[in-house]
């Protein structure tokens, strides 16, 4: 069981709440799911009152929100690293792979995956009013990686491919395989070498 955290100084910045907030949401979210997340529960592990809490965060909605902008940073950032120092379609490869390693890995969407697949839409930004825009974002970013590793193909063909990137790991998430084991990494790492990255150059 998570434990409380000792209370915040009373001159800690608004900044600084807020991180306690969202790190205690993410705790409270991978130990009993989102809907089950209890706000009084989150301000005593944030170490915040729970008007400050409120204040921050009028409701779970938000703090999941603020708790998936986290947890998509760290996850780009994750995929980036992943494919340092390689060629392009190696670094596709490893970004794919790295992926479905933190599906597997990381608590909180581990817990979501197993309980409220739906909410890990939410969580990763894919079902949101900003999804359009996150999107794009996301897009950018694995292209402009791949451009860095060499791939040379024209712009807007490689965003297509890094889309449909994306759009096959939603889908594994949705609706898990039946012929690929995800927690497989030599099989994801085939597959993806297989049929995916050829489509980079």
């Amino acid at each position: 069981m998570t434990t409380r955290r000792p209370p915040l100084r009373k001159d800690a910045t608004p900044e600084q709440q807020e991180a306690a907030i969202v790190d205690a949401a993410a705790r409270e979210f991978a130990e009993v799911g989102f809907r089950r997340a209890s706000m009084d529960r989150i301000a005593r592990l944030s170490g915040v009152s729970r008007s400050t809490l409120y204040r921050r965060f009028p409701n779970r909605d938000e703090l999941l929100s603020a708790v998936g902008a986290r947890e998509r940073e760290v996850w780009m950032a994750r995929l980036i690293a992943s494919a340092k120092g390689l060629n392009a379609r190696d670094a596709f490869v490893e970004a794919f792979c790295e992926a479905f390693k933190q599906l597997q890995e990381v608590p909180l969407l581990r817990r979501m995956l197993d309980i409220e697949p739906d909410v890990v839409e939410r969580l990763l930004g894919v079902r949101s009013d900003d999804s359009g825009i996150l999107m794009n974002q996301l897009i950018d970013a694995i292209s402009d990686t791949l451009q860095y590793a060499g791939a040379t193909m024209p712009r807007d063909q490689l965003r297509i491919v890094v889309e449909t990137y994306i759009r096959i790991i939603a889908s594994f998430v949705n609706l898990p395989s039946i012929t690929l084991d995800l927690t497989d990494d030599a099989q994801m790492r085939e597959y993806a070498a297989r049929y995916l990255a050829p489509m980079i150059h």
